[in-house]
């Protein structure tokens, strides 16, 4: 993703979650690495973050999602705006090779942060 960015032209950056500084305790984010991405984006770049192994304190290592990471972001930064790339063609309503999988056509995210699914494809 990172060099396909960088081939458009724009200055990203992959950004490592253990590295940059992300630790949880029992899957519990107690250290997140908001003030390397704001380093980053001070510095003019693109940050482009993932889900991925981070030290716990409880479990010795755990997996962080994105999903995680983004929720921290989006709290320190209040963007108007957060872009998720998949390597599937949307948000599927569970994992799209299992038989059944739709297509979620929208999801719409309320000022509180609750969400709803407002329709699925073919439905």
């Amino acid at each position: 993703i990172v060099d396909s960015l960088i081939q458009e032209g724009l200055p990203a950056v992959g950004i490592s979650p253990m590295a940059s500084g992300w630790s949880t305790a029992n899957r519990l984010v107690v250290t997140d690495g908001c003030h390397m991405v704001d380093q980053a984006l001070q510095a003019g770049l693109l940050p482009v973050l993932h889900g991925d192994c981070v030290l716990d304190s409880t479990l010795g290592c755990t997996i962080l999602s994105g999903d995680t990471i983004m929720s921290s972001l989006a709290a320190a930064f209040r963007p108007e705006y957060a872009v998720f790339l998949t390597n599937v063609a949307g948000v599927y309503d569970r994992p799209p090779q299992e038989a059944g999988a739709k297509l979620l056509r929208s999801i719409a995210v309320h000022p509180d942060g609750s969400w709803e699914v407002e329709g699925l494809q073919g439905e």
